[in-house]
């Protein structure tokens, strides 16, 4: 795996040709548990805050495709998005009181919480999400694989487990280009 920052001569970080690899944006994440199994994590009292993201709406330049990257496991484009607290392939978390303020993206989506990919028996008591704003100068019918961005207190992925439990989720002062809401549930 090569370190963030570190690409030099001859890098080829997902495959793409040298000119895309070192321009690839990035989304911008607070807090990130991952594939935590075995041990549980507890999170109180704990904020984000200031998260910014400058990243414009992706391109069709590649072509047309599912996945950003051959190693993502969300589709369409993510460069663009914000998450202060992010939880996937995850099981036994807990988050009470927690805050995520001042999150704003540029042409993507912006999430106080999210929870990914199987992550399963994660509860989120008292979260406090404020000053959001989401893709305001996202433009509609541009090509490329973008999802209309949303601003969202707690959003659950649609290959999140079960036992995803939310309490005094509370989002003030968002604004975003598509939806606005305190929890998104995409869960069949």
């Amino acid at each position: 795996r090569v370190p963030r920052g570190s690409l030099g001569p001859g890098a080829d970080p997902v495959g793409l040709p040298l000119q895309w690899g070192h321009h690839v944006p990035r989304k911008q994440r607070g807090y990130r548990v991952q594939d935590r199994r075995r041990r549980r994590v507890r999170m109180r009292d704990t904020e984000a805050e200031n998260l910014e993201n400058l990243g414009l709406q992706g391109s069709s330049l590649c072509g047309d495709y599912a996945k950003s990257n051959p190693h993502a496991t969300l589709e369409g484009y993510g460069g663009a998005t914000v998450r202060a607290y992010t939880f996937a392939g995850s099981s036994d978390v807990q988050l009470k009181d927690v805050s995520a303020s001042n999150l704003w993206s540029l042409a993507g989506s912006v999430s106080g919480c999210e929870v990914l990919t199987d992550s399963d028996r994660i509860r989120v008591r008292d979260c406090d999400v404020h000053d959001v704003e989401a893709g305001l100068s996202f433009v509609e019918g541009e090509l490329g694989p973008n999802e209309t961005p949303t601003a969202t207190g707690v959003r659950i992925g649609a290959d999140a487990g079960k036992k995803i439990r939310t309490r005094a989720v509370r989002l003030d002062e968002a604004e975003a280009f598509g939806d606005v809401s305190t929890i998104k549930d995409l869960r069949p």
